[in-house]
Order: C-alpha cells, then sequence, then structure tokens
C-alpha cells in the first residue's frame, strides 16, 4: 500500500511539471524571458587592526568599512545598483585617543573627477601595506570608485595620520597599476 501511494504521488508530481495541458504562450510557441531579480551590488565588512612603532611610538589603529543602508542607493553609468559604504577609523596611543572618524565618499569629493561622484562609492579602505617600513605616519589607503570592480574607474586617496593624531589627505599611487619595482620600464644598466 505504501508503495502505491508513493507511486502514485510521484505519478501526478511528473504530471503537473511536464505532462499537463501546455500553456497558451507555450502552444504558441511564444517565449516569455524569465523574471530578472533586481540585484545590489554590496560589500562584504572589511575589517583591519594592529599596533605600529610610529616615530618611537606605538600606535593601536583599527578600521571598519560596511555598507550604510540609511545610505542612497547608488547607480554607476551602466545602471547596477550598489549600497554605499562607510569607513571607520580609530587611531589610539595607549589608552588616548588620537583620531576616531567616520568617513563617507563625500568627504573624498576633492579627489573625484566632477560629474563622477554620483556613480561611485566608498568602495575600498584598507592600512597601505606597501608603504609599512615607513615609520614617519600611519597610511591607509580610500578608494571611491564604480561599484562595479571590473570598470577599473577608481579614485585612491591616501590618508597619512601622524604620530600625534594629525590626518592629511592627498592622492594616492593607484596601487593596483604602479609597479613594484622603480624604473620597472627601463632598460637594466650595463
Amino acid at each position: 500500500m505504501r508503495h502505491c501511494l508513493f507511486s502514485l504521488a510521484t505519478l501526478l508530481l511528473l504530471a503537473s511539471c511536464n505532462g499537463g495541458e501546455k500553456s497558451a504562450s507555450q502552444a504558441d510557441g511564444e517565449w516569455k524571458p524569465p523574471v530578472v531579480v533586481d540585484t545590489i551590488l554590496c560589500i562584504d565588512v572589511r575589517e583591519g587592526s594592529d599596533t605600529v612603532r610610529i616615530q618611537g611610538q606605538l600606535l593601536t589603529y583599527a578600521f571598519r568599512i560596511a555598507p550604510d543602508d540609511s545610505l542612497p542607493i547608488v547607480v554607476n553609468a551602466d545602471g547596477q545598483r550598489a549600497r554605499d559604504n562607510v569607513a571607520e577609523l580609530a587611531v589610539h596611543r595607549g589608552d588616548a585617543v588620537l583620531l576616531r572618524r567616520v568617513f563617507h565618499k563625500q568627504d573624498f569629493a576633492g579627489f573625484v573627477p566632477q560629474g563622477q561622484m554620483e556613480h561611485c562609492t566608498l568602495a575600498g579602505f584598507t592600512y597601505d601595506r606597501m608603504r609599512a617600513d615607513e615609520r614617519d605616519a600611519l597610511r591607509f589607503i580610500a578608494t571611491v570608485g564604480d561599484p562595479d570592480e571590473s570598470t577599473g574607474i577608481n579614485y585612491p586617496v591616501e590618508l597619512v595620520v601622524s604620530a600625534s593624531g594629525v590626518l592629511r589627505m592627498e592622492v594616492a599611487d593607484d596601487t593596483e597599476t604602479a609597479p613594484l619595482v622603480p624604473n620597472l620600464g627601463e632598460e637594466p644598466a650595463r
């Protein structure tokens, strides 16, 4: 009896999926595109922290970049939608807070060409490990760019934090395209 019920249920399931009457669109040969789900690009939360000796002082930094649902959705030039992000940075010397700040993409408007900001997000924030051996300041890279990384549109900004907690910003080398070895394109000396 159990086998018969299973077979009957299986037969009904198959008939409803394949063997039933064809819909009007199938009978006429009319194809209907699948429903497209509207996707919104969103980065993963990224965090980092470390203790570094800068000008003889031990400084501890911690940063976090994450999507912020309270910010408007950004639409890039291709129509791709994305959540914008905020970055938090804290620098301490022992128990003393030297710097605590939340960054939005607007904080870097002076580094992004006019007309591009509305299509960009605060796409990245990290400690600048390429210059970590320079012990004169803590250096971070904030990137404002197209949320679709494949476009290659990004504007890196270097955040330099002194041992006393003073922050300055400047255009950063594009870490993805800058050569790691000086004079990489030159012929070796003979």
